[in-house]
């Protein structure tokens, strides 16, 4: 939901790059919500299965960040 980390610099690490993957996929699935809520700079597109079980971390992050 941070819109100021700065990605690029870092996704040469296979960890930092799989949170990017995960948080794109996240932003494509739910892109008008998080727009509207955190107004974040966009992530690019990017298609697939989220993971379900992982709903409830993501709807505490975003009332978090929306407070």
């Amino acid at each position: 939901m941070n819109g100021d980390f700065p990605w690029d610099d870092h996704r040469h690490h296979s960890e930092v790059e799989a949170a990017y993957q995960k948080a794109a996929l996240w932003y494509t699935h739910y892109k008008t919500m998080i727009d509207g809520l955190v107004g974040r700079p966009p992530f690019e597109e990017k298609t697939g299965k989220i993971d379900e079980r992982e709903i409830r971390k993501f709807q505490e992050a975003v009332n978090f960040v929306s407070d």
